[in-house]
């Protein structure tokens, strides 16, 4: 018999957060947790499903010490977003597969400073800020990259061109017309047009729209899912969300492994 192919899959958490009475993002070490390691525990409760030996590391938190303290005056800045991008790519080189979970947006872009092409899947292109009005920001050239504006951002650095981002909103431009190395996905565009109040089956192909063009990728390699909020997920919903995408990509890139 013939020996299965290995699949290495490291799945990481982007803990920025925002609270009240401050303008600026920080990170929290250990904001997402809980859900980091329930997705590393539904991979590896899921291996049979795959023609594959699945290999999973829970990579921990991806974090910037000097952003910690809420309401710092220091800015998440291009700087910041191409040191921790270049330890995401080196996590690519690594693995067959990276998954990125984050509560805000933001954290999304440093999976834009790698190579590939881009799936955006949001209810907007997250540009705002660029080209940043004149006065906006007295004293500095631009704001600190959010969740607003990380896609702008990105491609202003140089991290992308526009060419290599697709976008896609939800739930009125579902129409998949091309593959993408890197998918981007927005949670909280279930929530405000899907009532993620309402309980799903999350299988493996049974995620709402973009659950498919994620199963049937060719090329994925990079999948990152923003805006998880548990205060929002009383029911659950979003979490077997992002464990019914965890699993399609893990499909997905398997059977690229196996040239099918």
């Amino acid at each position: 018999m013939p020996r299965k192919a290995k699949l290495s899959v490291a799945v990481i958490s982007v803990p920025i957060t925002k609270r009240e009475n401050s303008r600026f993002e920080h990170f929290q070490k250990g904001l997402l947790d809980e859900q980091r390691k329930a997705i590393v525990s539904h991979i590896n409760g899921n291996k049979q499903r795959f023609g594959a030996d699945v290999e999973v590391k829970d990579c921990g938190d991806l974090i910037d010490a000097g952003l910690t303290r809420p309401g710092s005056s220091k800015f998440i800045d291009e700087a910041t977003v191409a040191k921790l991008g270049k330890k995401i790519e080196a996590l690519r080189k690594k693995h067959d597969l990276v998954i990125m979970i984050g509560e805000r947006h933001t954290g999304a872009a440093f999976a834009y400073t790698g190579h590939g092409e881009v799936a955006h899947f949001d209810a907007h292109t997250d540009r705002g800020g660029y080209p940043l009005p004149a006065g906006a920001f007295p004293g500095i050239s631009r704001p600190d990259v959010n969740a607003s504006n990380y896609v702008g951002r990105s491609i202003a650095a140089g991290f992308k061109k526009e060419d290599q981002i697709r976008h896609y909103e939800l739930p009125s431009d579902l129409a998949w017309k091309e593959d993408a190395e890197i998918f981007d996905i927005d949670l909280d565009v279930f929530k405000r047009h899907y009532n993620m109040e309402k309980m799903y089956s999350m299988g493996m192909l049974n995620i709402p729209d973009v659950g498919k063009p994620v199963a049937d990728s060719k090329r994925i390699n990079l999948l990152n899912i923003s805006e998880y909020r548990k205060e929002w997920d009383d029911n659950g919903t979003a979490m077997r969300l992002m464990k019914g995408f965890a699993l399609a990509a893990i499909g997905a890139v398997e059977r690229r492994k196996r040239g099918k």
